[in-house]
C-alpha cells in the first residue's frame, strides 16, 4: 500500500473518507453510477420510461466512509420501505408538485444509510439530474428535501430549495 496526496494509505477508510469529504469526487460517483444504471436499462425502454429516471443522489457517510446511492422514485418502486426516522421528519403532505413526499433520490439514499446504521449528522449528499444531455448537472433539493433534511445532515453539495424557507 502506497500513500496518496492526502497521506492516508490508498483503500483505507482514512483514505475513503478523504475522498468522500471532495464534492467533485462524489459528482464522479454518481454521475458514473447513474450512467451505468442507465447502461442496463433494456434497449427496449420507452423514451418516456427513461425519462423518469432524472435524478441521482450518493450519500457519504463521513463516519464509515461509505456511499449510498439513490434514485427518484427508489423507495417502494423496488419493494423498499421507508425507514422510520424518515417517516418522522418528512412532511405530512407534498410541499411541491410532487405526489408523495418520499419519491426523491435524496430520501433513496438516505434511506438507504440508515437502514445501514449511518446517521443523519454524518451524512453528506450531492445530487445531480440524470436527463439526457443534461447528466451530472447539479440539481438543487426540493422543498420535501429541504424542509426534512437542512440543518439533520451535515452537508448538500449541491443546495436547498429556497421555495420551503418562506412557508
Amino acid at each position: 500500500m502506497s500513500k496518496a496526496s492526502s497521506h492516508q494509505f490508498v483503500g483505507t477508510k482514512g483514505d475513503r473518507i478523504e475522498k468522500g469529504m471532495d464534492p467533485k469526487n462524489l459528482k464522479k460517483q454518481v454521475v458514473a453510477w447513474a450512467e451505468e444504471v442507465i447502461r442496463r436499462m433494456p434497449k427496449d425502454v420507452s423514451h418516456k420510461k427513461r425519462n423518469r429516471f432524472n435524478t441521482a443522489c450518493v450519500v457519504f457517510d463521513e463516519k464509515t466512509g461509505k456511499l449510498y446511492f439513490g434514485r427518484n422514485g427508489g423507495i417502494r418502486r423496488f419493494g423498499d420501505q421507508l425507514h422510520p426516522k424518515l417517516e418522522k421528519i418528512l412532511p405530512a403532505k407534498s410541499l411541491n408538485k410532487y405526489p408523495t413526499t418520499w419519491g426523491c433520490a435524496e430520501t433513496d439514499a438516505i434511506n438507504q444509510a440508515l437502514y445501514n446504521g449511518s446517521k443523519l449528522k454524518n451524512m453528506r449528499i450531492y445530487v445531480i439530474v440524470t436527463n439526457r444531455g443534461r447528466i451530472g448537472n447539479t440539481k438543487i433539493s426540493c422543498e420535501n428535501c429541504t424542509y426534512a433534511y437542512r440543518k439533520r445532515i451535515k452537508k448538500n453539495y449541491t443546495g436547498w430549495s429556497e421555495k420551503e424557507q418562506t412557508k
